[in-house]
């Protein structure tokens, strides 16, 4: 156990390190502890049968504060798009309210599996584009009520568990310059195009950061360098939203988390991965085995969006950018040479399937038993330091 978990304690230290020279800030730790909740009406539209319906959300925020201008989470549950509600995300809204922030748990239209049955990769598109109509129409309303509720509208941040996070991730990365089939973009202009049409509130949905439980996004090539930045945990063993690149549910091709880490950090926007070896869906959230991965994650997040807030995001998080590496060789057979100026405190391989492989990893080096590993398609995955994301980089192993 203590041999399992060694990383993940001395990184834990390196930020509790960090979090004691805040002790007492407001948004780096929990400063209040009672926690007050309302319930709004941020829009109103059609789901996918039947006439309009209200849509609402809980509002949190802590008691007895003072601060006229607080950041904002907007925060969506999970449930394949087709099950939950904004109930569901309500300890972790309580938690940044203790931290300091208002936070929002909504809810958005879902698809109606008891009577028209699980949805197709069609229709899972179609009921995702009205959930990301839902989400920035919440943005609009709260932006719009800003004095009310005493929030700074240039510090919203967004985040979500499984289709929640897929949520978030599309709002804060789609948008109309993007690359976009056809038949999407029709679902989108049908949908009352990018600002969705779930209230006719004026303004913008833009965000400073995205909070990516188990997500995905439908396509790579919508991450633009200048974009928010995002903090991410994801299982490695994920059958129903892929940590990799795969179907989600069998149905749909998403790209997850471990997919989208090497973009994000290729388009320099500042990211981290919690990528929990073995973990599956939703036991990386409750399984006490996989709690060390879930503190860990906690912390970075925290951190890093008290970062963004206090305009210090580039001091910890850009640093990664300051790597430089080559993997070699690749294709390879029995090892990988890295060449860097900083020695990796931790190398993890993966096959398509998210299992980790038996490696052996002397300074620089990374071997294997080549009866123990079959020829494919593999995930490195290199830590060089507490403060850097994983770099993940493909490896084909003949």
């Amino acid at each position: 156990m203590i041999k399992r978990y060694g990383l993940l304690l001395a990184i834990t230290m390196v930020y509790c390190l960090t979090f004691s020279q805040n002790a007492g800030k407001r948004y780096y730790q929990e400063i209040f502890t009672n926690v007050q909740s309302a319930n709004y009406t941020y829009g109103r539209n059609a789901p996918v049968f039947g006439d309009s319906i209200d849509l609402t959300l809980d509002l949190y925020e802590p008691v007895g504060d003072k601060e006229t201008k607080r950041p904002l989470i907007v925060l969506a549950f999970g449930g394949a798009f087709v099950t939950g509600d904004r109930t569901q995300l309500g300890e972790e809204a309580k938690y940044f309210a203790r931290l300091g922030y208002v936070a929002a748990c909504i809810d958005y239209r879902i698809w109606p599996i008891l009577l028209a049955g699980f949805p197709d990769s069609t229709n899972i598109s179609r009921v995702a584009v009205m959930a990301i109509s839902d989400m920035k129409a919440s943005i609009r309303y709260l932006k719009s009520r800003a004095g009310d509720f005493k929030i700074d509208s240039s510090l919203i941040f967004v985040g979500g568990v499984s289709a929640g996070a897929v949520t978030a991730i599309q709002t804060a990365y789609l948008d109309p310059k993007d690359s976009i089939s056809t038949g999407l973009r029709t679902l989108i202009n049908t949908n009352g195009g990018f600002d969705g049409n779930s209230n006719t509130i004026p303004g913008t949905s833009n965000v400073k950061g995205v909070l990516n439980l188990s997500g995905a996004i439908f396509n790579l090539n919508w991450i633009s360098q200048g974009e928010a930045p995002i903090a991410s945990i994801h299982g490695t063993n994920d059958a129903t939203v892929p940590f990799l690149t795969d179907r989600a549910v069998g149905i749909i091709t998403m790209n997850g988390s471990g997919a989208m880490a090497p973009v994000l950090s290729s388009k320099k926007i500042p990211n981290f991965l919690v990528a929990v070896p073995g973990g599956q869906h939703t036991d990386i959230y409750f399984d006490t085995k996989y709690k060390p991965y879930l503190d860990s994650f906690t912390l970075k997040a925290t951190k890093m969006f008290a970062d963004i807030i206090g305009g210090n995001i580039l001091l910890d998080i850009q640093r990664q950018f300051n790597v430089e590496y080559k993997i070699y060789p690749n294709p390879a057979t029995d090892h990988l040479s890295i060449e860097s100026e900083k020695r990796p405190i931790s190398v993890q391989l993966y096959n398509l399937e998210g299992q980790a492989m038996p490696v052996q990893v002397r300074d620089k080096n990374v071997y294997w038993n080549t009866s123990q590993i079959p020829q494919g398609l593999y995930y490195a995955v290199i830590h060089f330091d507490a403060f850097s994301p994983q770099v993940i980089s493909k490896i084909v192993i003949q």
